[in-house]
């Protein structure tokens, strides 16, 4: 039993490593997508210049600023840069994917009002998508439960040694004495 349970803490450590590692890059992609999409669409129009209008600027500088402030705290308060840099990512990465999921619930809205849309569209999903949906969530809640940061093996072997020290001590040295202050 348990070299079980030891089986199983490190299968759920890789599988987490793996899933953060992948959060972590699908993260930074989004956030430099959004990078690069926030500074060329205001040039849509291939029309230079011309093309850009005063609230566009002004996003644009206030993007900068809020951007060399926030890396800048970061430095005053120690943060290591990768951490900074994972931080910033996850911040924009959380903004865009809630922002397209609010026009994506507009957009079905609008469909369905404008009577494109129907239920047996919706009907169509694919039961493997469904599956691969559903295993993909099941390894997510797996990989992300709460783990002890010490192996089971480790902690076995301090609270041994903790009892072998607990036993050599004379009975004086292992009674607590509390008062009612301690209470």
């Amino acid at each position: 039993m348990r070299f079980i349970t030891i089986a199983d803490t490190y299968l759920q450590r890789i599988i987490h490593w793996c899933l953060k590692k992948v959060a972590t890059i699908f993260s930074i992609l989004t956030a430099l997508s959004f990078i690069t999409l926030f500074f060329t669409e205001p040039f849509e129009y291939d029309d230079g210049l011309f093309d850009v209008d005063r609230f566009e600027i002004i996003s644009i500088i206030l993007f900068v600023i809020l951007t060399w402030r926030f890396f800048k705290k970061a430095k005053v308060y120690e943060f290591k840069i990768w951490y900074s840099i994972k931080r910033y990512a996850l911040i924009l990465t959380l903004n865009t994917l809630i922002s397209l999921a609010i026009m994506g619930f507009i957009l079905i809205i609008k469909l369905d009002q404008a009577g494109t849309l129907t239920m047996s569209f919706l009907d169509k999903i694919n039961d493997i998508s469904l599956f691969f949906w559903f295993i993909s969530i099941f390894i997510t809640i797996y990989s992300f439960t709460p783990i002890p940061k010490t192996t089971i093996t480790a902690h076995h072997k301090k609270s041994n040694k903790k009892e072998n020290t607990q036993d050599k001590k004379s009975p004086i040295e292992n009674t607590n004495i509390t008062t009612n202050e301690d209470n």
